[in-house]
Order: structure tokens, then C-alpha cells, then sequence
């Protein structure tokens, strides 16, 4: 990925990340990014993409293990998000 495009990807995923609409997801997601998202491969960025995508209802659940993580969710990636989200 071009650094121009990174960069336009990395501050799209920010903001997607603090204004979903609901606390408790902008919360956990919002601190991931802050703290993560620099250090992330490209195709994390894009599967990063693809959880922001998802409903905050079901990225919820994910977190708290009600549901079980689809397969085209990352589920390397999400363990990284529900461990920052715990600290």
C-alpha cells in the first residue's frame, strides 16, 4: 500500500473507530486504534476495516464471547483488540 493511502486508510479507521455510536465500542475499538494503530501491516489495516464495518451489537457480543467471531473476521486481529480493550 502507497504511504499516501495508508495514511488516508489509518485516519479513516480512527475516526470510525471513536464515533460508532455506541460508548462501550467506540471505547474499546477507539483505544485500540489510538494505541495500535501505527504498528499495524497493511492487511491488518484492511481486516481492521472489516471489523469497524461490522454492527456494534455484534462486535460487542464478540468481545464478551455471546457470539462466536464470524470467519471473515480476523480472529488474530480481534484477539489483539479484546486484549487492548482489557487494559
Amino acid at each position: 500500500m502507497e504511504k499516501e493511502q495508508r495514511t488516508y486508510l489509518i485516519k479513516k479507521l480512527l475516526y470510525k473507530s471513536n464515533y460508532r455510536g455506541c460508548k462501550e465500542t467506540d471505547l474499546v475499538l477507539g483505544n485500540f486504534a489510538h494505541r495500535y494503530i501505527d504498528f499495524l501491516t497493511d492487511q491488518e489495516l484492511l481486516e481492521f476495516e472489516v471489523v469497524l464495518n461490522q454492527m456494534d451489537p455484534d462486535i460487542w457480543d464478540w468481545l464478551n464471547n455471546a457470539k462466536l467471531i464470524p470467519t471473515n473476521i480476523s480472529k488474530q486481529l480481534f484477539e489483539k483488540i479484546s486484549i487492548a480493550g482489557k487494559e
